[in-house]
């Protein structure tokens, strides 16, 4: 789950290998306790998205 502010700054840092805007991106996982960006990430870092899970994100969803 991704409020509007972070999907727009996701997206906007969406970039392939080469370093061109990428429209697509994808999450690679085997259970829920990491999430990788496999796909828009330009420097392949690995970076973990499981903060973003929706039961982690709930209680901030709650609050607004």
């Amino acid at each position: 789950m991704f409020t509007r502010d972070e999907m727009r700054e996701f997206m906007a840092n969406c970039r392939t290998v080469g370093g061109e805007p990428d429209r697509m991106f994808g999450f690679g996982f085997n259970d829920l306790s990491q999430i990788v960006l496999n796909r828009g990430d330009k420097d392949r870092s690995g970076k973990d998205y499981v903060d973003h899970l929706l039961e982690r994100k709930y209680k901030d969803l709650m609050t607004k």
